[in-house]
């Protein structure tokens, strides 16, 4: 076996430096330099998955994808670690292959290195059951197992850990019924009912390992809020929005930024709002932050992508907007960013995977059309 050019240390423990003759004692391989960098295989997705039994924690640069990834043996799926944004183009929108059909009121979720996408309505009048799979590295859709409930739109949905929920929503009347779905043998299994009205128009963040559930609808706007533990299998009730002042809201985005989660914009039940509020679940406290930068909504979209968060479109009154804005926790400022590039819309969907968002479907309040295409956003 031949030796490795330019190795300048090795000990007695086998610890080998490159670039220093004392590495460290706690790495295997130290490699020191002040003008050069490590580069770890690079190959396309197809070269990646012709790789015989790769080992747990294996790392590639995946150049399909751009990303940056980790074989997982419990996932049995390669995991990005961190993904290049347009080719280093900041602030940019790719259009991906179109979903399967067009809708409002979707299921939008991450699980892993896939976005999982379904229900909604078409027509207005039905729900829908079907349930797909995007791969982002292969820009392809996956037919899934239909959701065992009824169809709906407007349904409560997260992930957490390797399994997605969704339940509550719309299905000519609301519902209650509550469902988790696993990728890994693509089943659903109905759990503990959502607690309180059913109800339709939910924001959801997670933290850790639980969901948060708040606000919604059923005739009525309401404030209250809902933890739910997989692990127990269970709700708890928190401090209603906004605490004492008890916020009515319905139809608004939620997401969350390390340990915090977000909500805003919406409708209180008459009028449609532009204030912010941030949830602490180690105190059960909401906090008022700045107010959304693009104004009052309606039927918004949410997502957050590192320590950022974004959110955007929906409609003011019955003019749907493309508009999308950056907030930042650490100033507490909203900061625009490029338009969305396809048509105005509300009530679509949205997460993210690693560095990119992801948006897709969504309604034209004016004119009613739906849409089914779907778009990669790269900060």
């Amino acid at each position: 076996m031949g030796g490795i050019n330019g190795v300048n240390g090795a000990t007695a423990t086998s610890n080998v430096g490159i670039g220093t003759t004392s590495p460290s004692q706690s790495a295997a391989l130290d490699v020191t330099s002040t003008n050069r960098g490590v580069l770890v295989p690079r190959m396309t997705t197809n070269k990646r998955d012709s790789i015989t039994s790769p080992e747990n924690s294996l790392i590639i640069f995946n150049t399909t994808s751009t990303c940056f990834e980790s074989y997982s043996s419990t996932s049995t799926s390669w995991e990005p670690i961190y993904c290049q944004c347009g080719n280093g183009k900041n602030d940019k929108w790719t259009k991906k292959a179109d979903f399967n059909y067009a809708a409002n009121g979707p299921v939008f979720f991450a699980i892993g290195s896939k976005v999982y996408v379904g229900l909604g309505t078409s027509d207005g009048a039905s729900g829908r059951q079907d349930f797909w799979e995007y791969n982002p590295s292969t820009n392809t859709w996956t037919q899934k197992a239909n959701f065992t409930g009824a169809g709906r739109w407007a349904p409560i949905f997260f992930a957490i850990g390797n399994y997605g929920y969704v339940g509550g929503g719309f299905s000519g009347t609301n519902c209650s019924d509550f469902y988790m779905y696993n990728p890994s043998t693509n089943t659903w299994t109905a759990k503990a009912n959502i607690p309180g009205a059913a109800r339709n128009g939910s924001a959801t963040f997670t933290i850790g390992n639980k969901a948060y559930v708040c606000g919604g609808t059923a005739s009525t706007a309401f404030d209250f809020v809902y933890e739910y533990d997989p692990s127990a299998n269970s709700w708890t009730q928190k401090s209603n929005i906004g605490g004492s002042l008890n916020i009515k809201r319905t139809y608004m985005p939620g997401f969350a930024i390390g340990n915090l989660g977000y909500i805003g914009t919406g409708n209180d039940g008459s009028l449609d709002q532009k204030d912010f509020w941030q949830y602490n679940p180690s105190t059960d406290t909401w906090t008022q932050k700045a107010d959304f930068g693009g104004g009052v909504r309606n039927f918004a979209v949410g997502f957050s992508i590192g320590n950022k968060g974004y959110m955007g479109m929906g409609a003011v009154g019955s003019s749907d907007k493309k508009d999308i804005w950056e907030y930042d926790p650490t100033t507490n400022n909203w900061t625009k960013k490029m338009d969305f590039p396809g048509a105005a819309r509300s009530a679509l969907g949205g997460t993210s995977i690693g560095s990119k968002g992801y948006i897709g479907l969504g309604v034209a309040l004016t004119g009613g059309s739906r849409y089914n295409d779907f778009w990669e956003y790269c900060p």
